[in-house]
């Protein structure tokens, strides 16, 4: 009885920590954010990003960082937090500019801490294991890498000529996935490797994953005006949008147990968003830029991606 009673304690202090970090400190930089302008918009946005796995990192440690055998990685998520609060400190007192903070985070700390992370989950069997059940999820990967580009069509079907030429410059893009790999890791992380598991136990795994696509969703005010621009309209885009990647992204890390292949999949979801020519206004969501086709193409991923909930892992 005992022994429960300290887990369950020990449980509520993890939720405590990665909920006042990935909200409490998201929400509160946010905020500052919008009064000073201190940064940019993108630069608050990978900020944000590092956050839940720096809360869960933070929880794990707390836990037991003896037997964290992910500690390495705990403490390189937890370390470049601390670098980059205190860059944010110096660019707030002055002693350093805006674009001196933005080309250190971007072409410094963010792919040290990227290569840091791959490097040790590569020598990791553990959880962060980069090689496990790819193939379990190829077809799947196949179905929701045609469905964006089936998506990115719909969105600009207006134009008189798509280019896609971009398509030969896909490989290359990826590429720089691992020097990016920490921030979309760090989303996926914390949403799908620490919160998806117990929204699933307490509500089921299909309104638990729609429960969390919301969460993750509000988690994102701090950028709703200064990156999406947000109105009525844009905002119940932004949700349904959100909402349907959780329910893929759900799906198949419940199918492959790989953090890594949701961030692959949430890197691929950023670069489908501006790769089309007429996507140059895609993080504006307000009645001025909103089309019609853009409209539809939000309709047609959440009915598509929907359409996973009736398959036998969300039914288990």
């Amino acid at each position: 009885m005992l022994s429960d009673t300290n887990s369950r304690s020990r449980n509520i202090k993890e939720y405590f920590l990665f909920f006042t970090v990935t909200y409490g400190v998201c929400w509160s930089v946010g905020i500052l954010n919008y009064c000073k302008k201190f940064m940019s918009g993108d630069l608050m946005a990978i900020f944000m990003m590092t956050l839940p796995a720096t809360g869960v990192s933070i929880a794990k440690l707390y836990r037991n960082v003896n037997k964290d055998e992910n500690r390495k990685i705990h403490f390189t998520f937890v370390g470049c937090f601390i670098c980059f609060i205190v860059l944010i400190l110096f660019r707030i007192r002055g002693i350093i500019d805006e674009n001196f903070l933005e080309m250190f985070i971007c072409y410094i700390l963010l792919p040290i801490e990227s290569v840091l992370i791959l490097i040790f989950a590569l020598l990791n069997e553990g959880e962060f294991n980069f090689g496990r059940n790819w193939k379990n999820v190829k077809w799947d990967l196949i179905i929701f890498i045609f469905t964006l580009i089936a998506g990115g069509i719909i969105s600009n079907a207006g134009m008189e000529f798509i280019d896609f030429s971009f398509i030969v410059t896909f490989p290359i893009n990826y590429l720089f996935f691992f020097l990016q790999g920490a921030a979309f890791l760090g989303e996926e992380y914390g949403w799908r490797g620490f919160l998806q598991e117990k929204m699933q136990r307490k509500c089921g795994k299909k309104i638990g994953v729609i429960f969390l696509g919301i969460i993750w969703e509000i988690w994102h005010m701090p950028i709703w005006f200064s990156v999406y621009h947000v109105d009525g309209v844009g905002l119940a885009l932004r949700f349904l949008s959100t909402m349907s990647f959780a329910i893929i992204i759900g799906f198949v890390y419940m199918k492959s147990n790989n953090i890594w292949v949701c961030a692959f999949m949430h890197y691929s979801i950023n670069l489908f968003a501006t790769v089309f020519p007429g996507n140059i206004d895609s993080y504006n969501l307000n009645v001025e830029h909103i089309t019609s086709s853009g409209v539809v193409e939000v309709l047609f991923l959440f009915v598509v991606f929907s359409l996973f909930l009736c398959t036998k892992y969300y039914k288990k």
